[in-house]
């Protein structure tokens, strides 16, 4: 029986466990084993669990079950990351604190370990609240989706004062204030210096005449 066991020829089965992208590329490999036994042995290869992955259905191994042959066989699964997402969002807030409305919203796609990083934006009326900014705005796409809100308050604008049309002050023309523009007021003052002119010319003229006799 040992002649029998020492001329036996002995073989392996290669685990692999590959992870890959989208188009089907090779990212790393997660895990990886041999299974070492003879020609003739049955074997049995499953499927394994890892953090972050899940295990692509259309590509399950054809040979995961069988004997072992001369030929040293390969067994391989294939596993992509799982999918992940970052929900951002841009949201007007009152003095309060409360959600009034929102003004923007997006959804980030990906997968689990990817990085990301949402950045605020510029919303016309509206400004950002230094105070609450998100401190997960930059990072890691989790198992668990990742919301990342930015907050906005409306701005203060002070309206316009308008000036009555009565209070309004318009520019006056300049008066011309030489003499023979000067036109006095129609006042009492002025029937006065007006009677006074009136004799003074009267007696300029009685005099006149008597001298003249």
């Amino acid at each position: 029986k040992c002649n029998e066991l020492s001329f036996r020829i002995l073989q392996k089965v290669i685990e692999k466990h590959i992870a890959i992208d989208s188009d089907g590329k090779i990212i790393e490999t997660l895990d990886t084993q041999e299974h070492n036994g003879s020609i003739g042995d049955l074997y049995e290869i499953q499927s394994k669990n890892f953090d972050g992955y899940e295990l692509v259905e259309s590509k399950l191994p054809t040979n995961a079950k069988g004997t072992m042959e001369e030929q040293t066989k390969e067994v391989t699964y294939y596993y992509t990351k799982k999918p992940a997402k970052v929900i951002e969002k841009h949201v007007v807030i009152d003095s309060n604190g409360k959600i009034t409305e929102t003004l923007d919203s997006d959804e980030h796609n990906g997968h689990i370990g990817d990085s990301y990083e949402i950045k605020s934006k510029t919303f016309n009326g509206y400004e950002l609240v230094e105070s609450k900014l998100p401190k997960n705005a930059k990072g890691t796409m989790q198992e668990d989706t990742i919301e990342v809100t930015y907050y906005y308050t409306k701005k203060i604008t002070t309206p316009e004062t308008k000036v009555p049309e009565t209070q309004k002050i318009t520019a006056e023309p300049k008066k011309d204030t030489s003499v023979a523009n000067t036109i006095l007021p129609n006042t009492g003052a002025q029937k006065i210096v007006a009677v006074l002119i009136a004799v003074v010319l009267i007696g300029g003229i009685v005099t006149f005449i008597k001298y003249n006799r």
